[in-house]
């Protein structure tokens, strides 16, 4: 078994709201724990990962809340919301419902970044060795292509998500 930090959201990539770890065979017997468990019906998301998942956003994996009321008056409606009623196992990931699907070059970035941060330091350990100047400079280098990268997978993800909001918005009216 592993420890998975499972949170509850408003919205994919949100702030976490609520967060608690749980003991699971995999990521969705954490989410089913933690449902069992807790009851948040004002989050409509869940997103369970094990480690720095998080950080670097590998290893994620959303869920649809299914206490999720989407009625404001939490207490006097009893039925549940449009995404508990049509998806009924909390096993169900986001991108079966249709919303917004994180894109690969999102990821590709993010494990770039975390490629460049790390083999970075190493890089500039050994060149400080010869010269304290040359790995300084370099050290600045690495940091700056590595938040840059991390910074071109945020806006990948935003757009990515404005393009289906977009989408949704246009198949309404």
């Amino acid at each position: 078994m592993k420890t998975y930090t499972v949170q509850w959201h408003k919205k994919r990539g949100g702030h976490a709201y609520e967060v608690n770890l749980v003991d699971g065979v995999d990521h969705e017997d954490a989410v089913r724990k933690a449902t069992n468990k807790w009851h948040f019906d004002e989050y409509p998301i869940i997103c369970a990962f094990t480690g720095w998942g998080y950080l670097v956003g590998i290893n994620m994996h959303w869920f649809l809340n299914p206490d999720f009321v989407e009625d404001k008056k939490r207490g006097s409606n009893p039925s549940k919301s449009r995404f508990a009623e049509s998806h009924k196992s909390p096993q169900l990931t986001l991108t079966s419902n249709g919303l917004p699907q994180r894109s690969i070059w999102s990821t590709l970035y993010r494990v770039c970044g975390g490629l460049i941060l790390f083999s970075g330091l190493f890089a500039t350990l050994d060149i400080g060795s010869k010269d304290e100047a040359a790995a300084f400079e370099f050290a600045i280098t690495m940091i700056v292509v590595a938040l840059t990268s991390f910074l071109f997978a945020f806006l990948i993800d935003v757009l990515t998500d404005i393009r289906e909001y977009l989408k949704k918005i246009a198949n309404n009216q």
